[in-house]
Order: structure tokens, then sequence, then C-alpha cells
């Protein structure tokens, strides 16, 4: 089972699908697999523009910046009692605990650390889209760390809406998309 919000697209990294990843995790002792974020800026888009959200935010910070230091969680099934949400939305008490792609212990949903690698698996994190659907919709619909009335800040906004690298690594999937006629 995989934790994300709407604005997080999970996927590889390589030309495999995601069952072909999780296969290289089959027979290790774990009970998590953290999946590390990459944010993405607004794009500078003021209005929220028309089509895909993988083709209209095609930019972010650098992969040292320090919101990339969060990770979500890919859950195996059937841990029974000893499945358990942890310290906040992005982790979980397990038997054998979280690791990330290559089977680094991690903890607590952000590691400002420990570099992330995303080899295998990454996720895209639309965290700030256009200042329209910030202002209109994000700003405002609570934060699952902090509760469902929680307001996200205007700093919030200025810290993540980074756009410095151009990155398109998403568009790959938009031929499997189209065909299946999204």
């Amino acid at each position: 089972m995989a934790f994300i919000d709407g604005d997080e697209f999970i996927f590889p990294t390589q030309n495999q699908s995601l069952q072909d990843v999780m296969q290289r995790y089959h027979y290790e002792k774990i009970s998590a697999l953290g999946v590390w974020w990459v944010c993405y800026g607004s794009n500078n888009h003021v209005a929220e523009p028309d089509g895909y959200i993988i083709q209209n935010y095609l930019r972010r910070p650098e992969l040292s910046h320090l919101n990339n230091r969060h990770f979500k969680c890919i859950v195996r099934g059937r841990q029974g009692s000893e499945f358990a949400v942890g310290m906040n939305a992005h982790t979980f008490k397990t038997r054998y605990g979280t690791v990330d792609e290559h089977l680094r212990p991690l903890q607590g949903g952000y590691m400002p650390d420990v570099t992330p690698t995303y080899d295998f698996l990454r996720i895209n994190h639309y965290v700030c889209q256009s200042l329209e659907y910030f202002k209109n919709f994000k700003q405002h619909s609570g934060m699952a760390d902090a509760g469902a009335q929680a307001v996200r800040s205007d700093d919030l906004w200025h810290r993540d809406n980074v756009n410095d690298v151009y990155d398109d690594i998403a568009l790959k999937f938009l031929p499997e998309i189209h065909k299946q006629g999204y």
C-alpha cells in the first residue's frame, strides 16, 4: 500500500514498472519502503493552466533542497497488530522498520542528514502548483501532520516555490496516460 497524497506521483525512475521495482525487495526483511520526494514549484504559473500536472509543472529546486529530504512509504500488507501510524503521516510503526531504496534505515518522515537517492523510485510532489491553486485550495485544505483546520502560510509558498531546475522525467508516462484515455 502506498501512502501518498493527491499531489504526489510515485513512479519508477528507470523504464520498468512499479511491480518490477518492488520485486527487488520481495525477499528483504523489511516492512516499509520509503520513497524520497522531489518537490516542484509553480513553474511561475499565476493562474491554474489547463492540462496535466506533469506537463504544466516542470521546474523544481536542486535535489539538495532540504524539502526534498522527506519521504513517503509503501507498506507491506498483512502486518497485523504490529502496524500503526508513526509520529506523522509519513511513517509507520512496523515489525521490521522502514528503509529506502538502498536499504538504509529511515524514520521520522524527514531526514535532513540523509542524502536522498532516486535510482529506482521517486515521488514528484507538486507542492505549490499555481499561485491561484495555492490561494484558493491548498492554503486552506488542512495538513495531515497539523490537522484539518491548519492553514498553510504564505511563507510556505515562498519557501517551496523554487523553480531553478527544468525536470521533465514524468513526461515519459504521457503516452500511456493518453492510451488509457485520460
